[in-house]
């Protein structure tokens, strides 16, 4: 059965990122799934390997949350566009004001969710309207 699943819709999100990349340097995709996130990125790396697409998972080995904390901190210096697949676990407690786009890849069961993931980058001295 699992053989027979579609990746159209990880495809569409995908397609979507890209799109919305066009018009937005830094953008935060959230989904509460950590496999999720690691799909999406082997389907950036199939589909569009020129964008840089980082899977931030928030664990303290995790060299590529680190690295989304530098690009997208209110005073990074860092050129170029960047993807930030997350987890819940970056969407409490951390500073991402430099993305100008939230994008949720899935549906949290909470409003609070919701909430968390969009307050990393609609802060008070945010950059983005």
């Amino acid at each position: 059965m699992a053989r027979k699943l579609s990746d159209e819709r990880e495809l569409g999100k995908v397609a979507e990122l890209v799109r919305i990349s066009a018009t937005h340097e830094n953008i935060l995709a959230f989904d509460g799934t950590v496999i999720t996130l690691y799909y999406l990125r082997k389907l950036f790396k199939e589909k569009y390997p020129a964008s840089m697409v980082l899977v931030a998972s928030g664990s303290e080995t995790d060299s590529a949350s680190e690295k989304v904390l530098e690009i997208f901190k209110l005073d990074s210096t860092s050129k170029g566009k960047c993807i930030a697949l997350c987890s819940d676990k970056m969407a409490e407690s951390v500073d991402l004001q430099r993305a100008s786009c939230v994008f949720l890849l899935d549906t949290p069961s909470v409003l609070r969710i919701v909430e968390q993931r969009i307050g990393r980058a609609d802060r008070m001295d945010s950059m983005h309207k």
